[in-house]
């Protein structure tokens, strides 16, 4: 299908050149088609025209990190930053690769910055859970994970992590239940939640 949609938003691109909408729509085909060298190369070649366009700054970011290249990850989320520090999912972004380059307290301190524009953010609060883990904060983690799942019912990873959380505080009732709702809407986590111990 993510064929369909990239040559579907390919010809509506080739017949309305101007359309920047299209143009990140394209982008995001190609990011979820796994096609990422090609969205790395279409978004370069945007940003060579408009180096001030904000989606296709925090695209860069996204591709740099799925790249494991996460100094550039972050610098190009700090440039989506200045041209609007009101962006929640710049703050992510950020926060993503403060993460992956060990900053824990840096990400923990951005995804806060992001949940504070966007208070309905459940993967920023997923994230920062992750982070304050690192950080053996569990408490403040499962807090966040309440948080997510408050927003997003349907957050399966969600519930399998604070599975965990409540299994390492031996809270195994709690744990069960957790377990049980990642598995009714996702149910390969039985296995995942068995081998992590």
């Amino acid at each position: 299908e993510y064929e369909k949609a990239i040559d579907d938003i390919s010809i509506a691109v080739k017949l309305n050149p101007y359309a920047i909408h299209l143009k990140h729509e394209y982008i995001s085909a190609l990011i979820l088609k796994g096609n990422i060298n090609a969205a790395q190369s279409y978004c370069d070649s945007l940003l060579a025209l408009d180096s001030a366009d904000i989606t296709l700054l925090l695209y860069r970011s996204y591709i740099y990190y799925v790249n494991e290249e996460f100094a550039f990850a972050e610098d190009f989320a700090n440039k989506a930053l200045l041209l609007n520090p009101q962006s929640a999912i710049g703050y992510d972004f950020l926060g993503n690769a403060y993460a992956r380059e060990g900053r824990f307290l840096d990400a923990e301190d951005a995804y806060s910055k992001a949940i504070s524009l966007q208070s309905a953010f459940s993967i920023a609060y997923f994230n920062r859970s992750i982070v304050r883990q690192k950080l053996k904060r569990f408490e403040a983690a499962k807090n966040d994970l309440d948080s997510a799942l408050a927003i997003d019912r349907s957050y399966a990873i969600a519930y399998f992590n604070r599975a965990v959380l409540h299994k390492m505080s031996n809270d195994y009732k709690a744990a069960e239940l957790d377990l049980s709702k990642a598995i009714a809407i996702k149910p390969d986590f039985a296995e995942a939640f068995l081998n992590r111990g």
